[in-house]
């Protein structure tokens, strides 16, 4: 308000009415909180009276506006000015005359002038003036002061009228200044009174808010405090039930573990029985495979050939059947894998289909074969898996199809050089298979809904394997069917060609050494396949191996595993030392990946299991007589593989000194307490150790170690 009052800018008088419009909307807003705030509006109708008002705030900062904008105010800051007399007097009758007169002082000399200055003697020159005024009579006194006082008098009332002038102008000045003051006087303490009354009122009731406040904020923190305590509470509650459920997960835990414990040794008792199994029945039904193809070549009775077929078949049946079952149960992260020998396709086929050929005439089926393979096709691969595709295929063929009839197209497609295709197609005139079962039928144990239907319906594995044997052979199989029309499977697999080379003929001396007459009856059935010349000892136990040696000179010693005297591996060594030049095949039941190393290391020149094929087994032989060793795929993977761990030979090696000696005396019989004072060590001592051995062998107990130690120690 200054500033306009002082520039008269119309910009600042508006920039003060808008405050003072926004100060009137303040005390208008809250005016509104009276309706919300009860309390707050009896305070300021105990404090106003009828003339202190909003609107009349309102209309008073309005009323003044309107006269400070047509009001042409404007304080005059000037300082009043007098006009200057001017005084018309004629001096020239007065004749004024000046005269100056001097001193005169005698000048000094330098030395005198020195002197003064020494004693602090001073000569002043001195001058006067003489005024004369002059009027061509004699001048009087009396007429000179009333001429003066005439003067004065013009000049004094001459400056009288001026003040007065000026007195008039401040006086109309103050009157207006008045009147503006007053308005805005009067605006600014109304204004003022009602910021006094506003300002008590929200003092008042902000007092009380703030008790309302805290009393709220009490009841907030009461409900903060009991949200709080329950949380813990709760957390209590949780905490107590997750240790309780952690209890139980641990108890779960080591009931699981001890389940997993026994679950893997009865896997191993399982096993073990598996391999008993492999050993003492399937090497006989191989060895009757053999007698059943030998009796076929001898005789011409086309019945006794009948015969033969319908034997042939259902051990060849019973060899599959257990070859399929030791794949699945036995170790299986061991990598299905093909075993190549050389044989003649055509007559491999032709072998597999005539011999199947009267079981599928057990339920009244037409078997029809149009085959078309080049006679002269001689490959090398696994002859055993083929066998098993066709068995597969063609026994649920068999299963689904009764009084009907079962189709088995089969051609030879040459690839290249040396890879020809077996293409074939089977097809049956049986149940069918829905689309829904189609989807799942090569997942393992998988039986479809035709499964309450059907006898003898197996365990599911049939097509799943043959999945499997098919991608071996980088070849592919797909099944396409029609219920209550048949079914029809087809399958492509890829072998390697190989050429026939002639093999010089020589004659051999060959020891066999096994306590099965049967076996060794069969190994001599097989050498007489073979186009050589052979001399062939047989010995039962090893005491006489280790006679048979150093009484004869022997080209090759075919000598089993297992003996009622002992091992073969412990009088391998001395075999060597007796005729280095004796090469050792061990043909045995066996399992090859975890013995072979073993017995190669004691220094045998081959190892050979005796479910591997005729085929195999004969060139095996051959290898060893004119090569001086036979090491199988799967002993070479397992030679590459020892490289990088030693356990593999001979699991032994991963003991130390002192837990390969506690091992031994555990194996002699010897129990913790014996061990103690025969090493004077710490019982805590030995039953460490003994768990460290049975955890780096991988064993479970003394039995499974005595085997390990009987097996391996030399």
């Amino acid at each position: 308000m200054k500033k306009y009052v002082a520039t008269e800018d119309s910009k600042y008088l508006k920039s003060y009415f808008e405050s003072l419009n926004k100060i009137g909307g303040n005390l208008e807003n809250i005016s509104h909180y009276e309706n919300k705030y009860p309390k707050l509006k009896n305070i300021i109708v105990s404090q106003k009276n009828d003339s202190l008002e909003i609107k009349k705030l309102k209309s008073l900062i309005d009323s003044t506006y309107q006269y400070s904008a047509k009001s042409n105010f404007k304080i005059d800051n000037r300082v009043p000015k007098l006009k200057k007399y001017n005084l018309d007097y004629n001096f020239d009758k007065f004749d004024v005359e000046t005269k100056t007169y001097s001193d005169t002082l005698k000048k000094k000399g330098l030395f005198g002038r020195i002197g003064d200055a020494i004693s602090g003697k001073e000569n002043v020159r001195k001058e006067n003036t003489v005024i004369t005024i002059k009027q061509g009579k004699t001048p009087n006194s009396a007429n000179i002061k009333s001429e003066f006082d005439s003067i004065m008098n013009v000049v004094n009332n001459h400056y009288s009228g001026e003040v007065k002038k000026i007195q008039v102008n401040v006086t109309n000045n103050q009157n207006n200044q008045g009147k503006f003051y007053e308005m805005f006087s009067n605006l600014l303490l109304y204004s003022n009174g009602l910021m006094n009354i506003y300002g008590v009122a929200i003092k008042d009731s902000k007092a009380d808010l703030e008790k309302e406040y805290e009393k709220q904020n009490s009841r907030n923190n009461r409900v903060r405090m009991y949200l709080l305590f329950g949380s813990m509470v709760l957390m209590f509650i949780v905490s107590i039930l997750i240790m309780i459920l952690t209890r139980i997960a641990f108890i779960y835990e080591r009931k699981l573990s001890k389940a997993n414990k026994q679950i893997k040794e009865n896997l191993n008792f399982k096993n073990r029985i598996l391999g008993i199994l492999s050993h003492e029945l399937r090497s006989p039904l191989k060895i009757i495979g053999i007698f059943i193809n030998k009796i076929n070549k001898k005789t011409d009775d086309k019945n006794i050939k009948e015969y033969l077929k319908s034997i042939s078949f259902t051990n060849n049946t019973l060899l599959i059947q257990a070859n399929q079952i030791l794949e699945y149960t036995k170790n299986q992260q061991v990598e299905n894998k093909l075993i190549p020998v050389e044989f003649n396709l055509k007559n491999e086929i032709k072998s597999i289909l005539t011999s199947i050929e009267p079981y599928i005439e057990t339920r009244n089926n037409t078997f029809i074969v149009e085959e078309n393979i080049d006679a002269k096709i001689v490959v090398n691969s696994d002859n055993t898996k083929i066998n098993q595709l066709f068995m597969n295929i063609l026994g649920n063929a068999n299963k689904f199809t009764e009084n009907g009839e079962i189709k088995v197209v089969t051609r030879a497609k040459t690839i290249n050089k040396s890879v020809v295709s077996l293409v074939t197609e089977i097809s049956d005139t049986g149940t069918g298979i829905s689309k829904s079962d189609l989807e799942k039928i090569f997942e393992p144990y998988y039986q479809g809904v035709l499964s309450e239907d059907v006898e003898n319906l197996g365990a599911g594995l049939g097509l799943s394997l043959c999945k499997e044997i098919a991608a071996l052979y980088s070849g592919e199989i797909s099944v396409s069917s029609e219920e209550n029309k048949g079914t029809t499977v087809t399958f492509s697999i890829n072998l390697n060609l190989k050429k026939m080379s002639e093999i010089e003929k020589h004659t051999f001396k060959i020891l066999l050494a096994d306590d099965h007459s049967l076996i060794r009856q069969g190994v001599l059935f097989l050498l007489d396949d073979l186009d050589e010349s052979f001399e062939t000892f047989q010995v039962s136990n090893l005491k006489q191996i280790l006679e048979k040696i150093s009484q004869i000179k022997i080209d090759l010693a075919i000598i089993d595993a297992h003996f009622p005297d002992g091992n073969s591996i412990s009088i391998l060594a001395e075999i060597k030392k007796i005729s280095p030049e004796t090469k050792i095949l061990i043909f045995t039941g066996i399992d090859e990946d975890s013995n072979a190393l073993k017995y190669i290391k004691a220094g045998a020149n081959g190892f050979l299991s005796k479910m591997s094929e005729e085929e195999e087994i004969k060139k095996a032989i051959l290898k060893m007589l004119h090569e001086g060793e036979y090491i199988s795929a799967t002993t070479q993977a397992l030679l590459l593989n020892s490289m990088r761990n030693p356990k593999l030979i001979n699991p032994l090696m991963v003991l130390s000194e002192r837990e390969l000696q506690i091992a031994k005396m555990y194996a002699m019989g010897n129990g913790n307490l014996e061990i103690v004072n025969l090493l004077e060590i710490k019982q805590n001592t030995v039953s460490t150790i003994k768990k460290r051995i049975f955890e780096k062998l991988e064993i479970d107990n003394i039995v499974e170690l005595i085997e390990l130690i009987k097996e391996n120690d030399q």
